[in-house]
């Protein structure tokens, strides 16, 4: 399902910001885990992959949206 809704650039910033420290967090956790660990190391792994997607997917929307905003000048 697709959602359209505004954020200010304060809200996404934020938005990204906390999914990025989420996914640090979880790298970080993985390091401290033994090797025996291995459901909690797959389970880390997905969820620092899947915040750097939703950021990244975040972050390319509004830098489209951004592009479409910018008045285009033509050279005539």
């Amino acid at each position: 399902m697709i959602i359209s809704i505004e954020l200010s650039d304060t809200d996404w910033g934020l938005i990204c910001g906390t999914l990025d420290a989420h996914a640090d967090t979880a790298d970080e956790y993985v390091e401290q885990l033994d090797m025996d660990e291995e459901d909690e190391i797959d389970e880390s792994v997905s969820n620092a992959a899947e915040s750097r997607r939703i950021a990244g997917y975040i972050t390319t929307v509004v830098e489209h949206a951004y592009e479409r905003a910018r008045v285009n000048f033509s050279n005539n």
